[in-house]
């Protein structure tokens, strides 16, 4: 079992949950989800908190070669998407599955864990927040990433680093920006009578992202941003990782 910290005071984390396509869609870059609809299912393609401990998950889906952003047009599942958590949920909590190490002599070498998480908005999308005093970036990009909270002590960001491709198996090898572990996420809209699931891998976006070039910061700027869909390109040069982070944890005060 991999410990991520010894530290007693709790930090939210930052998570944007990926990209769906549905199944007439062309956009390779979505993760596969199902949409269930009553019985009928069908495929569809803290702020207070010292900085250094913040952290980001990120699903997604296929393995980018690129760290350019991409100009495609949003994806047609994604305005049903947030339609329903916007009206039709007063907290829009979802379930998060990830992979855990399974005990010794277990038939299998993973376990299913799961917990409730509150989607927070699409990542690069920081949603309004009067009470938030944050700098916080133009509008520049927008995604299909749903984010979401946690904190950074908790096993979930273990889970992601370690059964991503680096298989983080130590301590050291979970800090900082990183990951790509298999994850599923489950919104019930129960209004409408429709869940959501989404299936990717979950990336972490943590405070060395702008202050070096480790192969978790490569990855992460690759994936998460070749995910990132410019809206204005002449305030590009504005946008800064750390000031989403920034903007998005404010967003977690009183309103």
């Amino acid at each position: 079992m991999l410990q991520l910290s010894s530290i007693t005071k709790p930090q939210d984390i930052l998570c944007p949950l990926a990209h769906i396509h549905t199944d007439n869609s062309c956009d390779t870059l979505g993760i596969q989800a199902t949409l269930s609809h009553h019985d009928q299912s069908a495929t569809i393609p803290s702020p207070s908190a010292h900085p250094a401990l913040r952290r980001l998950a990120l699903l997604t889906r296929t393995m980018s070669s690129t760290t350019q952003h991409g100009t495609k047009s949003p994806a047609p599942w994604k305005a049903a998407f947030l339609s329903h958590l916007n009206q039709h949920m007063d907290s829009p909590e979802f379930v998060l599955s990830t992979l855990h190490i399974a005990p010794p002599g277990s038939a299998t070498p993973y376990v299913p864990r799961a917990r409730y998480c509150i989607f927070r908005g699409m990542w690069g999308e920081l949603p309004e927040n009067k009470h938030n005093d944050a700098p916080k970036n133009p509008r520049v990009y927008e995604s299909e990433l749903p984010t979401f909270t946690t904190d950074v002590r908790m096993r979930k960001v273990g889970e992601i680093f370690h059964t991503g491709p680096g298989h983080a198996e130590k301590l050291e090898q979970a800090q900082g920006s990183g990951g790509g572990g298999a994850v599923e996420a489950v919104w019930w809209v129960k209004d409408v009578g429709v869940q959501w699931r989404v299936q990717g891998e979950a990336f972490v976006v943590g405070p060395d992202i702008e202050e070096g070039e480790s192969s978790g910061v490569r990855t992460v700027k690759s994936e998460v941003g070749g995910r990132m869909k410019v809206v204005d390109e002449a305030k590009e040069g504005e946008w800064s990782w750390n000031k989403e982070v920034d903007g998005h944890f404010g967003n977690l005060s009183p309103g």
